[in-house]
């Protein structure tokens, strides 16, 4: 069996409160992607989706931490590369598209163009 493209295992992110306990904000997610395939995060609006979206980039939004679980594209765990190896990956072998693909994307220019 193939090795999947992405895995998320056990994901867990987490903010702080006023008081400065931590906040769950993504609790044990788990889903795996195979190589050619798609996979939709639908959800209610702050259910998530976008944070967990922007993990296969090992990136948590300003005030967001990655509490525990692992994040692996092409079996290497994102959630520990330093700072030169996220840059490597961004955009040369992961990328995000906004929610919003009239957001995102130019109508006047191929999409194959613009990824």
């Amino acid at each position: 069996m193939t090795p999947p493209l992405l895995e998320i295992a056990d994901l867990r992110v987490e903010g702080k409160g006023e008081d400065g306990r931590p906040i769950p904000v993504v609790r044990g997610v788990s889903f795996e992607v195979a190589r050619g395939k798609v996979v939709a995060l639908i959800g209610e609006s702050g259910s998530g989706k976008t944070t967990i979206g922007l993990s296969a980039l090992g990136y948590a939004k300003p005030g967001l931490r990655f509490a525990g679980g692992a994040v692996r594209l092409h079996g290497e765990d994102v959630l520990r590369m330093d700072a030169p190896s996220l840059r490597r990956l961004r955009g040369g072998h992961v990328a995000y598209v906004a929610q919003s693909a009239a957001a995102a994307f130019n109508p006047s220019l191929r999409i194959g163009r613009q990824v």
